[in-house]
């Protein structure tokens, strides 16, 4: 059943992620915090005005070392921010910043030039002034030494008061970098060390809840500091520090901080449990170590997360710096690859255990095999779902928490970025998600027996670790919801997909999101950035589509315990039990087919395992008619085989008042639907023969088209009325896609009914057997009995495989229409 397998509830998928594209389209147009950004740089665009700031100023730092990356607001602008979103306000100060810091490769000298995403200048720190805000937060001075880049001139006794010359050169300064805000008066001037500060201020009549302030440092006649702040009034700062809740949101990143604790400690326990087992895969975790701390590197390298990060490496030497920045940024992505390996360690340890885990994908992909189809399967499904976890946070917006104070993850990061559509991928909560639902979720399965404590659990101690204080910052119940939201989704995907999809899916979320706000930013460079992460959004699900239709099939094996009891006793008594269940299939399977007039008949069924899901049968119906069945369940092996002898027993059941095709497929359907578990159903081929009339009326549940024969007329054809398979869905959908068909039979007429493992038995070229080999079989057969035409198919399918055994169970039935 591979093919069917891996288009079943694709479309579905497909359908939800238009769906809550759009949905999300209009929610971010809405609500969406970036919409007002009004970002005009990219990096490139913030180191040249920062190197002609500094240049204008009396610095020139064309040839200094140079690093540039992008930040917010403080936590009480972006508050007022939020409360007022005036656009002549955002003007003055935007919430995204640009950090650009200078260092010359000839001195320790260090220029800092801070200025808003729309260009403004915020902040000049010169060689001096920097050093002593260095100073100021409590790290070590830069070294001294070497040459200067610019003579400095002797120190002398500092005048009692600023010169003209001071006050006009830090007139001209102001005048120049804030000329929106229009400071009227006389500044204030205030000695400092080095110089003096002059100051200006200008009050809101309309807002009196802050101050805008303007200080130009001159020192030694230049411009040591120039910087543009917001004052707020202490009735602001106390509303502010109300609204932020601190001590809510203590008690949840308190809770999230104790869960974490927990998750570490059982993972510690069960990874030294799985090595002393001999449990863990020593090779692959290599292979998973090596693979993302390279995806890690490369990533966050070329995005220039790196940067980000500010990692302080002070040195005369310019070079050894860079150095030493390389080597911790790569110990540190060293670190996070090596916690990435210990938790796929200890949770497939415990993933393994069990039948159907959630983790094929993910081991197909560490093994190489990229480009097999359940891989690609999962790829597009988390790609598909990706709008899943970015629409959580909208959705509380827009119904429960109208008023609260909305935000953006923190995605001010990607506006600085070297490639910030590559940022846009570099989202750290993937690591939160994986260790979940790679470690926690399989912990808590192995140890919670009942499905609804261990559905709270997950949802609950994994939201609470996923709450999000970024797009809700002041309201603690909307951050904890937004979690709970998130990993109730994830957890939903989990159970119907793979480990992979919700990686993929949370990944694909999050890019969505910087995607968006990348997009709507006026910079033309920005907006390109943006709409690249939706084209690889776009061609990655493309590729997925491609190789789930040429990938390689899905070997149901598996989906097998990796980790069992391997003792002489459990091995016999699993002997024994097979032999019972094999005996019991054949025992449900007709001992011989039935004499039906006018018809000759020969079949068999040859499961893949000791017992299989495939069945075919032969139903006495009402009016003397006879139905003829062949059925496939899902999967193989016991399970499968249990699937079968309920289908057998639902159409005996069915077929006691009814003989019509369509009516009885409709009534197995709906017992099927509320007996078998989800992801389990059965395609089936049901013909009904009138010997009275030799008219066959038949019905397609899924199932393999059956191939009919006629010598006399010399026409083959390939019956296949439409249906869907039985348990799939309820009596709403599937009834309408239900059809039934009949065909006049004659003399000699030959009717091959059959499962998929004839059709798509595949040799060790990867080359499946396939309906025109059928075909031509049955044409070869003109006028031979069904016995015959029965044994040359199989034979040919033996012949065709090889030396390859078969992967899937083989049921063949051959009918012949004779004289009476």
């Amino acid at each position: 059943m591979n093919s069917r397998y891996r288009w079943n509830g694709l479309w579905q998928y497909a359908l939800w992620g238009a769906v809550g594209l759009v949905l999300f389209g209009v929610l971010f147009q809405r609500y969406g915090l970036a919409r007002r950004f009004n970002v005009t740089l990219d990096r490139a665009a913030a180191i040249a005005r920062a190197q002609t700031i500094a240049q204008e100023l009396g610095w020139p730092v064309n040839d200094w070392e140079v690093r540039a990356w992008a930040t917010a607001e403080s936590n009480d602008m972006l508050y007022y921010g939020w409360q007022n979103p005036d656009p002549a306000f955002v003007q003055i100060m935007p919430p995204v910043r640009f950090n650009v810091h200078f260092r010359s490769l000839k001195s320790p000298q260090r220029i800092e030039v801070r200025m808003a995403g729309n260009g403004q200048l915020i902040r000049f720190n010169g060689p001096q002034s920097f050093a002593d805000e260095i100073e100021r937060r409590g790290a070590p001075p830069p070294r001294s030494g070497g040459p200067t880049i610019t003579p400095t001139p002797t120190p002398t006794p500092k005048a009692e008061q600023a010169s003209p010359a001071n006050a006009q050169l830090a007139e001209q300064i102001e005048r120049r970098y804030f000329p929106t805000v229009a400071f009227t008066g006389s500044p204030t001037v205030t000695s400092t060390r080095k110089g003096f500060d002059f100051t200006w201020k200008k009050d809101f009549p309309t807002d009196q809840r802050f101050t805008l302030e303007s200080t130009v440092e001159i020192a030694q006649d230049r411009a040591q500091r120039v910087e543009f702040n917001t004052r707020f009034t202490p009735a602001f700062q106390k509303e502010f520090a109300q609204r932020e809740n601190i001590e809510a949101k203590s008690i949840t990143d308190i809770g999230a901080l104790v869960i974490f604790l927990l998750a570490c400690l059982a993972l510690a326990l069960v990874f030294f449990d799985s090595l002393s087992r001999n449990q863990a895969k020593q090779r692959t975790a290599l292979r998973l170590f090596l693979g993302a701390l390279l995806l890690f590197l490369t990533i966050n390298t070329l995005s220039g997360y790196i940067e980000v990060l500010n990692m302080s490496t002070d040195t005369s030497r310019p070079w050894l710096a860079t150095l030493l920045r390389l080597l911790l940024f790569t110990l540190l992505m060293g670190f996070v690859a090596l916690c990435v390996s210990v938790i796929w360690i200890a949770g497939h340890a415990l993933a393994a255990r069990r039948a159907g885990r959630r983790t094929i994908a993910f081991e197909l992909l560490l093994a190489g095999r990229i480009t097999h189809s359940y891989v690609a399967r999962q790829l597009l499904i988390g790609l598909c779902c990706g709008v899943g976890v970015a629409l959580p946070p909208y959705l509380l917006k827009a119904t429960l928490f109208r008023q609260a104070a909305f935000g953006l993850p923190d995605d001010y990061e990607i506006f600085g970025g070297r490639l910030p559509g590559l940022m846009a991928f570099s989202e750290i909560v993937v690591l939160a998600v994986f260790m979940i639902f790679a470690f926690a979720v399989p912990l808590v399965e192995s140890f919670v027996t009942r499905w609804l404590l261990a559905t709270t659990l997950i949802i609950g101690l994994g939201g609470w670790v996923m709450l999000d204080d970024d797009n809700f910052p002041y309201a603690s119940l909307a951050q904890l919801l937004s979690g709970w939201l998130t990993v109730a989704f994830l957890y939903w995907l989990y159970r119907r997909s793979d480990l992979l999809a919700v990686l993929v899916s949370t990944s694909a979320g999050y890019a969505l999101w910087h995607g968006a706000a990348l997009f709507v930013q006026p910079v033309a460079s920005l907006r390109w950035h943006g709409l690249a992460v939706f084209i690889t959004l776009g061609a990655a699900a493309l590729v997925a589509l491609i190789f789930v239709r040429r990938g390689a099939a899905l070997d149901e094996k598996l989906f097998e315990p990796l980790h069992t009891t391997d003792t002489a006793i459990e091995r016999e008594r699993l002997k024994a039990e097979l032999v019972v269940a094999t005996r019991a299939q054949q025992q449900m399977l007709p001992a011989a087919p039935p004499h039906i007039p006018g018809l000759e008949i020969a079949a068999s069924c040859n499961p893949s395992k000791d017992v299989g899901g495939d069945l075919f049968d032969f139903l006495k119906l009402p009016n003397g008619q006879w139905g003829i069945v062949v059925a496939d369940v899902s999967g193989k092996g016991v399970p499968a085989a249990l699937y079968m002898t309920l289908t057998k027993g639902v159409l005996a059941s069915v077929t006691e008042y009814e003989s019509d095709p369509g009516a009885i497929l409709r009534e197995t359907n709906r017992h099927l639907y509320e007996a078998c578990r989800r992801k389990v159903f059965v395609t089936l081929f049901l013909g009904v023969y009138d010997p009275a009339t030799r008219v066959l009326t038949y019905s397609r549940a899924g199932h393999n088209p059956t191939v009919y024969r006629s010598p006399a007329r010399n026409h083959t054809e390939l019956l296949k009325p439409r249906g869907m398979g039985l348990g799939l869905a309820g009596e709403k959908t599937f009834n309408p896609t239900l059809a039934v068909a009949s065909l006049q039979l004659h003399t000699d007429d030959l009717l091959i009914f059959y499962s998929d493992g004839i059709t798509e038995a595949m040799n060790n070229q990867q080359e499946e057997y396939g309906e025109e080999r059928l075909i031509e079989v049955a044409v070869q057969h003109d006028g031979s009995t069904a016995t015959i035409a029965h044994d040359a198919v199989l034979a040919d399918v033996k012949n065709f495989l090889g030396k390859v055994a078969p992967q899937d169970d083989q049921t063949l039935v051959v009918l012949r229409v004779c004289e009476t």
